[in-house]
Parts: C-alpha cells; structure tokens; sequence
C-alpha cells in the first residue's frame, strides 16, 4: 500500500570468516573461538573448501581470522602464516569506514521507483570498499603463535618459524618450546632442520646447541661438526661448541680435535 517503505542497509553484513565460527553446540554465530559449547569443526572440510577459505576469507590480520589460519591441515596455511612473519611489522594501511555507516536508511515510499531492485543495488555499489585490519604488529604474532602452538603437525609449524626466528624473538621462544616437547630422536632431525642452519641466525643456532644438551639428543658430535661448518661459524656458535666439547667426558680426545687445531692452523702464518 501507500504506507510501504523500503530500507537500504548500509552495513555488508557479516564477515565471510565467520562461517567458521558456526557450530551446532549452539545456533547462531559464536563470538569466540574458545569456546566451552564446541571447537571449530574446519577439519571436517573438504580439502579445496579450505583452499578456498583461505583464499578469500582470511585475508585479515584480526585475531579470530589468524587464529583459524593453522587449522586449515589441508590448505597451504603454513605459507600463509609465513607471508605473515615476513611483513612483520607492519603498520595498519586501510581506514575504518564501518564506523560512518549507521545502518538502515529509508529509501522512499514504494512506487518513487521504476526499479526498486535496480536502486538497492545502485545504492550498495556507491558503498565505501569495506575496510579492514591488516597491521602485523606483536600481538598480531603472538596470535598466530598461539595457534601454531596448538597445530597438530609441529614439525611443519617449527619449520615455517625457524627462518624467521632472528627478525621474530617471539618465533625463536615459540620453536624452542615446541621443540621440548619432542621425543630425542624426533627433535634431533628438527634441531638440524629449523634451528642449526646458517639462515636460522645465531640465536637459534645457540638455543639448538643448549636443546642438544638438554634433550640428550644422539649422537651430539655430528651435529656440532655440522654448526661448525670447519670453523666457519659465528663467533658465539663457535663458543657454544667448544664449550660443550671441552667439558664433556663423553668425547674421545681423537673426535674433538678437529675443534682446537683450528686455532693451530690460525696462528700460524
């Protein structure tokens, strides 16, 4: 009737990343992740649903979407995650437009349109692009720590961590946490994986050193020589070694004295 009027609704609705906040402890969108009615059942979705989630839903870097981005095992995470790393840090670039919008607007009275559909439509396309987070800033990294932390397949979070762990200090404590709670032979491959490469930088290399202690990981003396790199190290690399060779009855003299007639071969001209 005459009486009718048509609303536009300014704001787009609910964000594509919250699909994966829906669960059936509950109807309706949960706000939180940890949450005592359910987890997020992601793991129940088809491989290329993931790929696709991760695509062109988690674009953004606010904490319920990079919470989610380790649990997607069979989409490229991982990549994602270290894309992340390597911008850090990084300053927010978009401007929040949500809060201008108020929400519904009267259009008109029905029949001030030919075409109603035509001018909602003309309407949500004259919209501001919706703005949204994509600062990567220290609690940004410590989200997405948290999350690799609770991945289910350590060895490949430890991996994307390694390489950043000298730019990221909160990346080295992350590996050589997860590295603790490894069985001796398992974080023997990852020490020599993640965190004794040259890349891994110093500090990770040192930290790897005192885990081989710590873990009694075997077979100890191919992993130095391998850090040592014939004396090529880094000065406290080189320290850390000869340190744990000197002091440790374990050693044959034979096997460790390819370290010190390093320092032989120095001094002399």
């Amino acid at each position: 009737g005459v009486d009718t009027e048509f609303y536009h609704y300014h704001k787009r609705g609910p964000m594509l990343s919250q699909i994966a906040r829906y669960g059936k402890g509950d109807p309706g969108w949960r706000d939180a992740l940890q949450n005592a009615k359910g987890a997020v059942q992601m793991y129940l979705w088809h491989p290329t649903t993931q790929t696709e989630f991760l695509q062109k839903a988690l674009w953004s870097t606010e904490p319920e979407e990079l919470t989610l981005i380790p649990r997607l095992e069979f989409a490229d995470g991982v990549s994602r995650v270290s894309e992340l790393l390597s911008i850090y840090p990084k300053e927010q670039t978009t401007k929040d437009n949500s809060s201008d919008v108020w929400g519904w607007e009267v259009i008109q009275a029905a029949g001030a349109f030919s075409d109603i559909g035509h001018e909602v439509e003309r309407r949500f396309a004259e919209l501001p692009e919706p703005s949204f987070c994509d600062k990567v800033d220290d609690p940004e990294v410590e989200t997405l720590l948290s999350a690799l932390g609770r991945s289910d397949n350590a060895a490949s979070a430890m991996k994307v961590l390694g390489p950043h762990a000298g730019k990221v200090k909160q990346a080295k404590e992350a590996v050589t946490k997860m590295i603790s709670q490894l069985s001796p032979p398992r974080a023997r491959v990852l020490i020599r994986q993640v965190m004794l490469p040259k890349k891994a930088g110093v500090g990770l290399q040192v930290a790897g050193l005192k885990k081989i202690v710590d873990l009694r990981i075997p077979d100890p003396l191919e992993l130095y020589t391998y850090v040592w790199r014939k004396g090529e190290c880094q000065r406290d690399v080189a320290g850390s070694i000869l340190s744990k060779v000197a002091t440790s009855s374990e050693f044959k003299p034979e096997d460790v004295r390819i370290y010190f007639e390093y320092f032989d071969r120095t001094d002399n001209p």
